[in-house]
């Protein structure tokens, strides 16, 4: 993008897990920092050559991946479903769905945004409130 003087943006996807800890996931918490971090400085690296870059913070979302790791979760939430507990306390009540995540990223790309660099959005149900 630089090289071909192409302004744009660049979408992170981070978790609120950043923010917040799960028990037994200290390596996936840490990562999803860095990712925040990385955010920021990209925003301020690529500004002047009209490139933004943003993080999206999502909550726990329904998709294949997150089926993957459902057992080591429900453990880490005392044998209970991770999914429904945790959804059950965001203040939508259940977790998210990827459809919903997209929406977020979309409008992210569009001029709609254009005065948003170095900023985590939030697509998390509520998450962030607590």
């Amino acid at each position: 993008m630089i090289e071909g003087k192409r302004r744009g943006v660049v979408i992170n996807i981070h978790s609120t897990t950043a923010w917040k800890t799960v028990p037994g996931l200290p390596h996936y918490i840490a990562s999803k920092g860095g990712i925040e971090a990385l955010t920021r400085a990209l925003a301020v690296e690529f500004g002047p050559n009209e490139i933004r870059v943003v993080g999206v913070s999502p909550t726990m979302t329904e998709t294949p991946g997150m089926d993957v790791q459902k057992v080591d979760l429900d453990k880490a939430f005392g044998g209970f479903d991770s999914h429904k507990v945790y959804g059950s306390k965001l203040p939508l009540g259940r977790t998210a769905y990827p459809d919903e995540i997209a929406r977020v990223i979309a409008l992210l790309c569009t001029d709609l945004a254009q005065s948003i660099t170095g900023s985590i959005i939030s697509a998390d149900l509520g998450d962030s409130a607590f």
